[in-house]
């Protein structure tokens, strides 16, 4: 096994460095690294200078050049955390080998750029070194297109690629947007050939893993102006959202054939898959996926030999195929034309099949049937397992002194008896008269045919729910030869008395029982107390018990969590009570009844049960149980069991309050030390006058400066905060550094402007922040006007009125007022009528789609429209290129901010470019 596994990580090594020499032309950049020695074995990177590159000798070297480009803290956060050579030597061991991620970079002419980074690990088993290749490319074109969709983005679990339903509706929006003057778009479909043998040969897990590799270099390849997307069955589909003309786009194809056309690692075997792939080029008239699917889907029928005949799987006259019927008209045109024998024959079975109590007995009666009507050997039902690989129910009827098929069919894979797997795709009933004149296509099929004595054969392929899952045969025929219409008829009928026998047993199971942890429900509970007599029990034990904290788990960790947690204690009760009766009567309630249990034995396998639980830190559970030997009322000893659960359930919620507010004061002690050590400071983000591009004023935005982990972002500490009602510390904090910061300007006497910051909805509604504020600012002695405090118009409506009057006060007062984040949500409009405010801040959800968004840039001329009359200063959010600026310059909007101009700096880094003595400098410098 070792050799081979020797085999195929070699085979993995050559085919990534066979990729990695086709495909570096389209990216950015791509590297190879030997992480065992840490040397840098090569980097092609035109866009970092020479000299650089040649100082790049180590793995930690690699990413200092990406890292000073990436603008969001977040993003360079996270790339930090996975471009650590212990982190990817550790994933190698783990069997994670391969990553990609997205993020934002500044280039060095200014422009913002998203680009996209695929890594793979593999070890070469010659050398027992571990190699990282690494590929940048651009994803611009891409991750705009997909923060424009309006839809949730969603993608194939298998190749990465979006799933048919996101990509028809990307491909239909692209379809309605009018094409530059000279360019051409297409689309095709690339089918991966013998795509099901070869899940048939290898399996269904082994055969996602070519899909996974093909869907990786696929991405690498095409992953900028294309749409791309997995539809199953081995089909890729590509629509080119661009192109110069045609002739780019068959060259482009070509390569593209090229590469998928690498010999792939599969099962330790380096094998060559082979494509078809039909190209349309769009029309005027194709405006939607579906007509461009047609067209594509037309090709292939026509060019396809194998759509175009029927597939002659043997070369036999002993071989026929005889149609089968795919609906209802079908099947009523083919028994009209029965005689009255075969006629007869179909309404026996079919009352048989109908009328017995079991799905069992049904078939067999039916298969004794087809056996006498046919004179044959045998007769069997076989149906084959949702991978369409191996067989899971087997139904047979033997003549006297003939042996059953069903344990050796059972124990074959459908991939060995390619011959009848061809057969039960062509969707036809196979017709074997003279099995020894059939040239089988596998040895293993001859060799069991023959073993079991089998010299002719009529099988039958069944549907369920449109899929073929098995076949009805009878094997050494003696009458009514060739005649198929009662095996056909069976073939109807048995699949559909399987699905409609299959779905009453699960009704009446989920009636009966709870689905999730298979113990009985409510429904049986009170069934069971209905039907049992009291005096049937001499001893009588009832347990309750609940999960505490059940619904936090589900809100805080996940429905996942909440439920594996449920099916732990399922599975314990199980383990101590599994002879008595267990209910789920409701979310995380459980009842255990035990009759005929001995006090003692009772009493000793309750604290046992106890004990157990109390082992798993992660759950906890509240328990009440009584036991009775005289007047036994179940329901009234459930209900006494009930309470002193309760009673248990109360306790806990008291301990959980002690420490909950333990953890608080805690934490509100940690926090004050944290500020007092420094760790928390403020960063500036510049804004600027849309007409000048000069800088006109900033927000003030809370970082953290951890010891050991650098910049930690706001969304990694707000939150905790807030919950813990403890963010005024870090209001309050952030106020007076602004106070700090334009105090020192005044008094270097540089230029001055307003700075904004945002205070959190608890802190506003406190009632005494007004006076708290003014406390602070008396010891700086800054005009108000310099200060600018934002509120959202998501504050909450309950409070609408205590929000005003806060406004009001803060106006009252000298400070600015801004309303922020306008349009992030339901905006109301009676927010501008209540209160008054100095500026209104567009948010960054609808600045994105300006450019493109006839809707959205109607929205924001009225609304700019509405602050010019009402005296307002209007200031547009996350603003990331030129072609935004420019639309927002050409409808009157008078200020800016957003990575076009700059990302949130430190306070002495903004100083440092920003407020220099008499400075003039454009804040896109």
């Amino acid at each position: 096994m070792d050799n081979m596994s020797n085999i195929n990580e070699q085979l993995s090594f050559e085919h990534e460095k066979r990729i990695k020499d086709l495909i570096p032309k389209k990216l950015i950049a791509t590297c190879i690294v030997n992480l065992t020695k840490n040397e840098v074995v090569e980097i092609i990177a035109p866009e970092i200078p020479e000299e650089q590159r040649a100082k790049i000798k180590t793995f930690e070297d690699t990413p200092k050049y990406t890292l000073n480009a990436i603008l969001s803290d977040d993003e360079r956060v996270r790339y930090q955390e996975l471009t650590k050579r212990e982190y990817w030597l550790n994933a190698y061991q783990e069997g994670k080998t391969d990553f990609s991620l997205d993020y934002r970079i500044k280039n060095k002419d200014g422009k913002i750029n998203w680009v996209s980074e695929m890594r793979n690990v593999i070890r070469d088993p010659r050398t027992g070194d571990i190699y990282f290749f690494g590929y940048i490319g651009d994803a611009d074109e891409r991750k705009k297109r997909e923060l424009a969709y309006p839809e949730r983005i969603e993608y194939d679990k298998y190749t990465g690629l979006y799933r048919d339903t996101t990509a028809f509706g990307m491909i239909d929006m692209m379809l309605k947007e009018p094409l530059e003057p000279g360019k051409t778009r297409a689309f095709l479909n690339c089918i991966l050939v013998d795509y099901e043998k070869i899940k048939a040969k290898y399996g269904t897990v082994n055969s996602h893993k070519i899909l996974a590799e093909l869907g990786r270099i696929v991405r690498l390849y095409l992953g900028n102006r294309f749409i791309l997307t997995y539809r199953g069955d081995g089909l890729l589909s590509v629509f080119i959202t661009t192109a110069q003309n045609e002739q780019e786009i068959k060259e482009g194809v070509d390569r593209l054939i090229s590469i998928l056309s690498l010999r792939h690692v599969f099962e330790y075997e380096d094998m060559q898959l082979k494509y078809r792939i039909n190209l349309v080029f769009c029309e005027k008239e194709d405006d939607s996926f579906n007509k461009l699917d047609e067209k594509a889907k037309y090709i292939d029928r026509t060019a396809n030999p194998a759509s175009r005949k029927v597939c002659e799987i043997y070369k036999s006259k002993s071989v026929e195929y005889l149609g089968n019927y795919h609906n209802n008209m079908e099947f009523m045109q083919e028994l009209s034309s029965c005689d009255e024998t075969m006629a007869m024959a179909i309404l026996k079975a079919t009352a048989a099949l109908v009328s017995a109590e079991t799905l069992k007995e049904a078939i067999d009666c039916v298969l004794e049937m087809l056996c006498d009507f046919y004179e044959a050997d045998r007769s069997q039902v076989f149906e084959m397992g949702n991978d369409l690989c191996s067989f899971n129910g087997t139904y047979d009827y033997c003549r006297e002194g003939v042996e059953s098929l069903t344990d050796d069919v059972c124990n074959t894979r459908i991939e060995n008896a390619p011959s009848f797997l061809r057969a039960f795709e062509s969707k036809q009933t196979l017709v074997l008269n003279n099995i020894a004149d059939v040239e089988m296509e596998s040895d293993t099929e001859g060799e069991f045919l023959n073993s079991h004595g089998i010299s002719s054969l009529y099988m039958a392929p069944f549907h369920i729910k449109g899929k073929m899952m098995g076949f009805v045969s009878v094997d050494n025929v003696a009458a009514h030869l060739g005649e198929v219409i009662f095996l056909n008829a069976m073939a109807y009928f048995i699949p559909n008395e399987i699905v409609k026998r299959r779905l009453m047993s699960e009704q009446d199971y989920v009636k009966h029982y709870d689905m999730l942890t298979e113990l009985e429900n409510r429904n049986s509970y009170q069934k069971y107390v209905n039907a049992v007599k009291q005096e049937t029990f001499s001893t009588f034990g009832v347990i309750s018990i609940d999960i505490n904290g059940l619904k936090d788990i589900n809100t805080h960790f996940g429905s996942k969590v909440g439920d594996n947690s449920v099916r732990y204690v399922a599975d314990m009760l199980r383990r101590f009570f599994g002879d008595s009766k267990l209910y789920r009567l409701s979310g995380g309630l459980f009842l255990v009844l035990c009759g005929d249990y001995a006090q003692e034995a009772f009493e000793d396998t309750v604290i046992e049960f106890k004990k157990a639980a109390a082992k798993n830190e992660e759950i906890s559970l509240s328990i009440g149980h009584c036991w009775s030997s005289n007047d036994i009322d179940i329901e009234k000893m459930v209900g006494h069991a009930e309470d002193l659960m309760q009673i248990a359930k109360q306790e806990y919620y008291q301990q959980e309050e002690k420490s909950n507010q333990f953890f608080h004061n805690k934490l509100q002690q940690e926090l004050k030390q944290t500020i007092l050590n420094g760790e928390f400071v403020m960063y500036l983000q510049p804004k600027a006058d849309i007409a000048t591009k000069r800088i006109n004023g900033a927000e003030a935005l809370v970082r953290r400066i951890h010891p050991q982990h650098g910049v930690i972002p706001p969304n990694k500490f707000i939150p905790l905060l807030e919950r813990e009602n403890l963010i005024r510390y870090i209001d309050i904090f952030m106020f007076e550094e602004v106070l700090k910061t334009l105090k020192k300007w005044l008094d270097e006497g540089k230029r001055v402007f307003p700075i904004s910051l945002n205070f959190s909805r608890a802190t506003m509604l406190e009632p005494d922040i007004i006076n708290s504020m003014e406390r602070v600012h008396e010891k700086y002695n800054v005009p108000h006007d310099l200060i600018e405090i934002e509120i959202t118009e998501t504050l909450g409506n309950m409070e609408r009125a205590t929000i005003e009057a806060i406004g009001c006060k803060i106006v009252k007062n000298g400070y600015r007022l801004s309303l922020d984040d306008f349009g992030a949500s339901f905006s109301n409009l009676s927010i501008l009528n209540t209160m008054q405010f100095d500026v209104l801040k567009l948010d960054k959800s609808i600045i994105n789609n300006i450019v493109t968004a006839d809707k959205s840039r109607i929205i924001i001329k009225k609304v700019l429209e509405l602050c010019n009359e009402l005296g307002i200063e209007s200031i547009a959010e996350g603003v990331e290129t030129e072609e935004q600026l420019d639309v927002l310059k050409k409808m009157g909007c008078a200020q800016a901010q957003g990575y076009l101009f700059n990302k949130p700096i430190p306070m002495l880094d903004f100083e440092e470019k920003y407020m220099q003595e008499n400075t003039q400098e454009e804040i896109t410098d």
